[in-house]
């Protein structure tokens, strides 16, 4: 006899909490980044580390497979989670430089090590071998 499958609102309900957990772990992350951002003005270290960026994810795609997780899955969303992490230390950097402007120059979508910007995203996609949706401008997802 197969076991009864949980009620679906208490699954949601458990889904709904890990949501506010993991946006709970995001903002702390966020605010970590400014602390990041703050050092690396101190010792004089640039905004990005391509090799700790490479190790890092590398890494994530280790302990992803413990879990069973994809690791396209895991990279999509750590390479979003580092690119916000680069802008916000980015701005903290636009705003050391012009103190009076604290509005951002220009708005940066998340774009990734190898971004580019497609023409239209469907031509883009029938042109790879494999869709990178991940690296496209906001503004092209949201056309599709």
């Amino acid at each position: 006899m197969p076991d009864t499958p949980r009620p679906l609102d208490e699954i949601r309900t458990r889904i709904s909490q890990l949501d506010q957990e993991l946006l709970t772990l995001l903002a702390e992350r966020r605010r970590l980044s400014l602390d990041v951002a703050k050092n690396k003005v101190a010792v004089q270290k640039p905004i990005r580390d391509q090799a700790r960026e490479q190790a890092l994810l590398e890494k994530l795609v280790t302990k992803a497979q413990d879990h069973q997780l994809d690791a396209h899955y895991v990279l999509s969303l750590f390479h979003t989670i580092i690119e916000d992490s680069v802008l916000i230390q980015q701005r903290y950097l636009q705003n050391l430089a012009n103190p009076d402007n604290q509005r951002p120059v220009a708005r940066v979508s998340f774009l990734g090590n190898q971004a580019h910007t497609p023409t239209s995203p469907r031509a883009s996609t029938l042109a790879a071998s494999k869709p990178n949706w991940w690296r496209w401008p906001v503004t092209a997802l949201k056309r599709w």
